[in-house]
């Protein structure tokens, strides 16, 4: 099985827990895919949190159709209330 690289960047509440991390995907990856191993990677933060947040490249908000075949900067953005 081919993997990528996966560099995210945090953002919003995620800061708490750093300013990134690096880790691996299958290649064909989606955000959901992404998501469960940023989770399994980094215990320490809170599952719902990352569930409820979206992912981005430099171009767009990744969706679940979108799937990943090469080495990518992403950056995770947390749910915004407010008004």
């Amino acid at each position: 099985m081919s993997t990528i690289q996966v560099h995210m960047k945090f953002f919003g509440a995620f800061r708490q827990y750093g300013d990134d991390c690096s880790f691996t995907v299958p290649v064909g990856s989606n955000a959901e895919t992404i998501k469960a191993v940023l989770a399994k990677e980094n215990e320490n933060i809170d599952p719902k949190l990352i569930k409820s947040a979206a992912l981005a490249n430099q171009n767009s908000i990744l969706t679940t159709a979108d799937e990943l075949d090469a080495d990518c900067e992403l950056s995770i953005l947390p749910p915004v209330c407010g008004g």
